[in-house]
């Protein structure tokens, strides 16, 4: 379950790069603009694949054993 909280605590780097976007936006500053939806189109894909494999971890560990546990 640390493994997970771990992938979860990372969404503060998408809050980040999302404040970035806004004050780019903000201030009309172009290249800006363009810089953090690039950190933003190549962040999210990893971050989520990196949850998702945290995710069905902890899943197998926690729901599934317990599940098996109680039909034994």
């Amino acid at each position: 379950m640390n493994d997970l909280d771990q992938a979860f605590s990372q969404i503060t780097t998408l809050n980040f790069l999302a404040e970035q976007l806004q004050e780019a936006v903000d201030a009309q500053e172009k290249s800006k603009m363009v810089d953090a939806c690039l950190a933003l189109n190549a962040f999210i894909p990893t971050y989520i694949k990196n949850w998702d494999k945290k995710f069905h971890t902890a899943w197998a560990h926690v729901v599934t054993k317990d599940t098996i546990d109680k039909n034994e």
